[in-house]
């Protein structure tokens, strides 16, 4: 946590073991890859500082409006084939409607409510390979909200093609569940390490 290059480690870093994984118990990765959303639990609680903050999450209700401007960062490929980075990138994407990404891609996406589209149609900046898992974050009323989980997209390379991206706010209630029965098995102890953090501060982890 903390790093921002993966060949020099910040002063300020941290490193953590995993507890545990806790992957939705409904995801199903063969076809439509529904609920594509997972936590991990630390061993130990995570310190905050000026380089390692928490990132909040929206409420269940919460709806971004189309061409609401957010960001995506991310270790993965810069273009096809490339090799990942080491250098952590960040883009602007936009949000766009559901409807226009299913025509976009190409692809059906049954599940409306558990999933959200962003695109940069001007830079054509995108997630790609390496990325999955990454945040897609928002700033809204000067606080920056976590919206979105990197899943999946058509094509690896800039382009104007929309990314989808599991919708955090479809399962803030079950984040809360997993959060709150961790800390009631640490009543004792320090606070729960369980952590949402925006990479390297937060990661809703996923398998594709």
């Amino acid at each position: 946590m903390g790093y921002t290059n993966l060949e020099k480690r910040p002063w300020r870093s941290q490193t953590a073991r995993i507890k545990r994984f806790i992957q939705h118990p409904l995801y199903s990765p063969r076809q439509t890859h529904a609920r594509d959303i997972a936590l991990v639990q630390l061993q130990r609680a995570v310190q905050f500082s000026s380089v390692v903050r928490p990132v909040s999450l929206p409420p269940p209700s919460f709806q971004m409006q189309p061409l609401g401007e957010c960001w995506i960062t991310g270790w993965g490929q810069v273009q096809d084939e490339d090799d990942p980075v080491k250098t952590l990138q960040e883009a602007q994407v936009f949000i766009v409607n559901n409807t226009y990404c299913q025509l976009y891609l190409s692809q059906a996406l049954p599940f409306h409510r558990e999933t959200l589209c962003a695109a940069n149609w001007k830079d054509k900046a995108m997630a790609c390979l390496g990325d999955s898992g990454g945040p897609l974050v928002c700033e809204v009323n000067r606080t920056w909200l976590q919206l979105g989980v990197v899943s999946r997209g058509r094509v690896c390379l800039p382009s104007a093609a929309p990314n989808v991206y599991t919708r955090v706010s479809h399962f803030s209630d079950w984040i809360a569940e997993n959060v709150a029965a961790a800390q009631d098995a640490q009543a004792q102890a320090v606070p729960s390490p369980l952590a949402l953090l925006l990479p390297p501060l937060l990661q809703l982890l996923l398998s594709l």
